[in-house]
């Protein structure tokens, strides 16, 4: 198209005069666009994302937004509260006066999916690989970890710019949480080990059973396959109730707005 263009201009910059001017006859035939194949997604996306600064036909993730809804329990908006839990736990398990070796493999297991960036490989001191990265979503992205054993079985099977789904436990310790990756996964068995639990944060001036008729109304109006946690602070102090087994209630976007929404709920998430 610009070797046309650039033909049609020599000619009129050379002062050259058509032969047909005056004939009504057009001498340049109008260019015609040959029809290709469109390019692959992720090309065209990270094309758009360099030469604009934002994705516009579509996004990475967009081919994951099923196990994302189905199957992610941790994600850049989730991510600080998740580090809280995990604190919690090894505070409660310190007082006990539990070794820190001990709490190396504690606390709950998240699943994540996202696109890899930022991917910084490094050698410790003993000699060994590990690396860090960072796991963007739709919202954001949290930090990620991969340790020597890990780092050893998949640093042939992650790059930059690719999207996987991770499982793994959220380390507190540190002053920006991080994701410590423990496995990559196989997208096909997420989905047979979807989400199964919905999770109810309080607010704590919650005190009476009139004031969470509200909430016990909406949820015996539901039905699904998730079991119910309620979490409420008291005297600063986090406590899980899991709710009656015969509650069950779906964890679609819609509802989890909803329960949202009813007074004294502060948050809710699932996994």
């Amino acid at each position: 198209a610009i070797a046309y263009e650039e033909k049609k201009r020599a000619g009129s910059n050379s002062g050259q005069v058509s032969l047909f001017e005056d004939s009504g006859i057009q001498e340049f035939a109008d260019y015609e666009y040959k029809e290709m194949q469109e390019m692959p997604t992720m090309d065209l996306l990270n094309m758009e994302k360099e030469l604009i600064g934002c994705y516009v036909s579509g996004h990475p993730l967009d081919d994951w937004k099923s196990i994302i809804e189905n199957c992610v329990t941790i994600n850049s908006s989730n991510m600080d509260r998740a580090a809280k839990e995990d604190k919690a736990l090894r505070d409660t398990l310190n007082a006990s006066g539990k070794n820190s070796w001990k709490m190396k493999n504690v606390g709950k297991t998240y699943t994540a999916v996202g696109m890899i960036q930022e991917l910084h490989p490094i050698m410790t001191k003993k000699g060994t690989q590990m690396a860090f990265a960072k796991l963007t979503d739709y919202k954001g992205a949290i930090e990620v970890t991969f340790f020597p054993p890990i780092w050893e079985n998949l640093r042939d099977k992650i790059e930059n710019e690719k999207v996987y789904a991770f499982k793994g436990k959220v380390d507190s310790t540190r002053e920006s949480p991080s994701l410590i990756i423990d496995s990559l996964e196989d997208p096909k068995t997420l989905e047979e080990h979807s989400i199964t639990r919905v999770h109810i944060q309080l607010d704590s001036k919650c005190a009476t059973q009139k004031e969470i008729a509200p909430i016990k109304d909406f949820l015996f109006g539901a039905q699904g396959n998730c079991v119910v946690y309620f979490h409420i602070d008291v005297n600063n102090k986090p406590y899980i109730i899991q709710a009656n087994q015969q509650m069950t209630v779906p964890s679609n976007e819609e509802f989890m707005q909803s329960l949202n929404d009813i007074p004294l709920v502060t948050s809710v998430w699932c996994d």
